[in-house]
């Protein structure tokens, strides 16, 4: 049963794409970037930049914490 919202899921896999079928295949992770999408894919979707739309009422904040190193998640998801 649907409850009219949008639910997402954010896998974090530190890992290169997998480059060939063959890979892919071999991949337990493979199969979330063919229905789904994978990031980084483009320029837009670097840390910093996916934290400035997810927080986008703290941007001037999430800039200063960028200047000085690369801010925890939790860092960043405290700043409500």
């Amino acid at each position: 049963m649907s409850d009219g919202k949008i639910h997402r899921l954010v896998l974090w896999v530190p890992a290169p794409r997998s480059a060939s079928e063959e890979e892919r295949q071999k991949d337990p992770f493979g199969v979330f970037g063919i229905i789904g999408a994978e990031f980084p894919s483009g320029d837009s979707d670097d840390y910093a930049c996916l934290c400035r739309k997810a927080k986008s009422d703290h941007v001037s904040e999430i800039n200063r914490l960028f200047e000085d190193s690369v801010p925890s998640f939790e860092t960043i998801d405290a700043l409500d």
